[in-house]
């Protein structure tokens, strides 16, 4: 497991009910990687077999990792799974008592992506669920799925991300997620209040295992991943909404991008 928030301050119970849908974020290779993600109180396994069902199953454990948002706690299990094989079908389920769910990992010599604008809705993210489901109807199976920034309106508003993610499930159950934080992940607006006030985006933090960068309280904020001949860098640009807690973002990031980020043996960036 990874991404456990440490306890701070008043804390409810996440009142929604756990689900049943895991979901999938992008590893650091989508031919050989890829980690999974769900919400369920108590112990948690996951089991992996190839779909021809050639080879022995691989067994996860995933021990409960109490993660904070907005004063809730939420029970989360992640299992990062390496050692895939490129351009292979692959079922998992998350134990005890889930349901198989397929993937399919990318080929060495390709990537095939669904590349989102702005998913921030109005509607109980009705609309993003139709662009959403409707891509995937014209397009199916890509190697991965990216959101870039503004997935919702206001990061600290928990039923926003409810929304958010009941849209593409299940379809997310098997598509990796590439997430580019926004500034509007960034944002709370408390009663009264005329204008966005800037927070530290943890739902969003905790909601998406990406690559790990390294980069100590900057985990997760930024991230590099390859898909088939690309190496994909994934930046943040909040550096003014983060001013407050992360006041080193850009020149730390600055750095990273310059000695790690960046660097790759692959023919496209």
């Amino acid at each position: 497991a990874s991404g456990c928030a440490a306890s701070r301050g008043p804390q409810e119970v996440d009142p929604t009910p756990p689900p049943v849908w895991p979901r999938l974020t992008v590893g650091g290779d989508c031919a050989r990687s890829v980690t999974v993600q769900w919400k369920r109180q108590g112990p948690g396994e996951l089991v992996l077999r190839r779909s021809d069902h050639q080879g022995a199953e691989r067994r996860f454990d995933a021990p409960q990792c109490d993660a904070q948002a907005e004063g809730v706690i939420f029970p989360l299990h992640t299992v990062r799974i390496d050692g895939l094989e490129p351009g292979q079908d692959y079922e998992y389920r998350v134990e005890p008592d889930g349901s198989w769910f397929r993937f399919r990992t990318a080929q060495s010599g390709r990537c095939r992506a669904l590349v989102f604008a702005d998913s921030q809705s109005n509607d109980r993210f009705r609309t993003w669920a139709r662009v959403y489901r409707g891509a995937l109807r014209h397009f199916p199976r890509p190697d991965f799925a990216a959101n870039l920034g503004d997935l919702v309106d206001m990061g600290s508003r928990l039923s926003y991300w409810a929304d958010w993610f009941e849209a593409v499930t299940p379809a997310i159950a098997s598509v990796p997620e590439a997430p580019v934080m926004g500034n509007h992940e960034c944002y709370r607006k408390n009663p009264g209040d005329r204008q966005f006030r800037p927070i530290m985006p943890r739902a969003y933090l905790e909601a998406f295992p990406v690559p790990e960068n390294g980069e100590g309280d900057l985990e997760r904020w930024y991230y590099a991943f390859d898909c088939g001949p690309v190496h994909f860098i994934v930046l943040n640009t909040q550096w003014l909404e983060a001013a407050a807690f992360r006041p080193r973002l850009y020149e730390r990031m600055k750095l990273w991008f310059l000695e790690k980020g960046s660097k790759t043996e692959l023919p496209w960036r």
